[in-house]
């Protein structure tokens, strides 16, 4: 399991980071953990189905690429390209190619508007008339 090598890379940035015999406990990153118990430890990280599940059970946060981005963003880069090596591995890349489809959708979304009005004319129809019940 390769996600154990990214932990142990991040371990010495998380406070009071412990192996137990089931899982690997510290204080959540996130939430900064319980502010009156400072030696209390939710945040979790445990194995399901070969892979690393992360997750606090003070604030609920969850997810392990997430934990790596916060903690150590060039850990989290080497995670995603050893992860998904034919995928981009940078949010802002993924989320500007989201947004290229979205736009794209929107695009062709309007040519079918234009295309149903210039229908409706012909039939001499308005969007209003075709729609009002």
């Amino acid at each position: 399991m390769s996600d154990i090598k990214y932990l142990n890379q991040i371990s010495h940035q998380l406070s009071l980071f412990e192996k137990t015999l089931k899982r690997y406990k510290f204080r959540c990153p996130f939430c900064g953990d319980n502010k009156k118990h400072l030696t209390k430890t939710n945040g979790s990280v445990y194995e399901v189905n070969d892979k690393l599940v992360f997750k606090c059970y003070l604030c609920q946060k969850q997810g392990f690429g997430d934990l790596l981005e916060l903690v150590n963003k060039n850990v989290f880069n080497e995670y995603m390209k050893e992860k998904y090596p034919q995928t981009k591995s940078n949010k802002k890349e993924l989320l500007m190619e989201q947004e290229r489809i979205l736009a794209l959708h929107q695009i062709e979304h309007q040519k079918r508007v234009s295309e149903f009005r210039k229908h409706l004319q012909k039939l001499n129809l308005s969007l209003k008339d075709k729609f009002l019940v």
